[in-house]
């Protein structure tokens, strides 16, 4: 199995991993971290995208205030991992 302690997020920041790169956003992973994230915290997890900044593509398509935010899955290098409230979108 993967080592994912590399990934664990600061206890001051909101997400639960971060920096996970592409390559770990599978089915398997996806499962595996949502059951670790479930027994740990109680909550359900939302994956967000991180991607490259100030490229043309990105300039074109997104503001300053929603680059992070907006990324799509096809431009991201890396992914986080947060805990939502019940009644949010399950990803």
């Amino acid at each position: 199995m993967i080592e994912l302690t590399q990934y664990l997020s600061p206890a001051n920041e909101t997400s639960v991993f971060k920096g996970l790169p592409m390559s770990l956003y599978t089915p398997e992973v996806r499962r595996a971290l949502r059951a670790i994230v479930s027994k740990t915290t109680g909550k359900r997890t939302q994956f967000k995208f991180r991607g490259p900044r100030n490229t043309p593509l990105d300039l074109a398509t997104r503001n300053r205030h929603n680059r992070q935010s907006g990324c799509t899955m096809t431009s991201a290098t890396s992914f986080a991992v947060y805990t939502t409230a019940i009644g949010w979108r399950y990803r």
